[in-house]
Parts: C-alpha cells; structure tokens; sequence
C-alpha cells in the first residue's frame, strides 16, 4: 500500500515540473470568478507514493482587525482532482498547513474563505465560522467587502477576538 506523504515548499522553490500540473488542477477544480487572488508564499504538497494527489497554499501577511495590525496565515486553493478524492487527501493537506503556519509562520491565527459547501470539511480541523466583515483588496486598489464564507483556525491558544478583517491585499 502506498504511504501518503506531504512535503511544505516555498513557491520558489517548487519543483517545476509540478506547475503545469497545478495549473491543470486549478482549472479542474475552480470556476473563475471576479476576483483576483494573492499569489501563495508556500505549496503543501500531498502525495500518496510518489503521485502528488492534493495540494493547498498558503499565505503570511501583516492584516488589520478594526483599524490594529495583526498578522494572519491564508490556506488557499486547496485542490484535489476528481479522480483522488474521497481519501483524505485534502484533509492531509489542511492538517500540514495547520501545522505550518502554526510552527514555521507562528502566526496567532489562520483565515480562510470559501463556499458553504466546504464549511464542515474545514470545522473538522478546527475551523471556525465567522460572520465579520472581511475586506480585500483590488487591482485598481480599491476596498471591496468579500461575500465568501470566512473561516479562522485559532493557533495561539487565544479565541477569535472578532472585528472588520482587512486583509491589507487581495483575497487568498
């Protein structure tokens, strides 16, 4: 039985044969919408052998909660395609990023945001649901409010203190 793995790259340092096939996968497993995204700092990479099966990103970035800075983490894109799903791979993936941003980044808490669908997927690793406003940025550099589902993985032991997040850039 193959042994499933996860290996943590920086964006640069990504194997470059592996983009092509992210980039298939993006497309595979999300439809376009109006916004632009953040580009992600860091890959977790699932691999069940040596096939890589699930992938998330993740992003560090100094924010603000009503008006005071606070440093957050970003799981983003998490992908499986179609044929590898349903075998916890994306759950490998949540997990090691969890993990990551809370030893390498120590950020004091993850967001995320994403469809209501995927809600009970990431409250399994400890995500919560929160209903504060959360503001991103745009290409032309205006403020708009995100309507996506907004999720936060506390990291420090400390609960969600809530408020207007501001991402300080575009959404990951």
């Amino acid at each position: 039985m193959p042994e499933i793995t996860t290996t943590v790259y920086a964006d640069a340092a990504l194997p470059e044969a592996l983009r092509p096939l992210l980039a298939a996968w993006e497309k595979t497993c999300f439809t376009p919408n109006e916004y632009t995204w953040s580009r992600v700092q860091w890959r977790v990479i699932v691999w069940d052998g040596g096939t890589p099966v699930s992938h998330t990103g993740v992003v560090a970035r100094r924010c603000m909660l009503d008006g005071q800075p606070l440093p957050l983490a970003g799981l983003s894109t998490v992908m499986t395609p179609p044929e590898y799903r349903r075998r916890g791979y994306a759950s490998a993936a949540i997990a090691r990023a969890g993990e990551f941003m809370q030893e390498a980044l120590r950020a004091p808490f993850g967001l995320l945001v994403t469809g209501p669908d995927r809600v009970p997927l990431y409250a399994r690793h400890g995500w919560q649901q929160v209903d504060d406003p959360l503001l991103v940025a745009m290409p032309d550099g205006s403020k708009r409010r995100m309507t996506a589902v907004v999720m936060i993985l506390p990291l420090a032991g400390c609960p969600w203190p809530g408020g207007t997040i501001d991402l300080c850039g575009l959404p990951w």
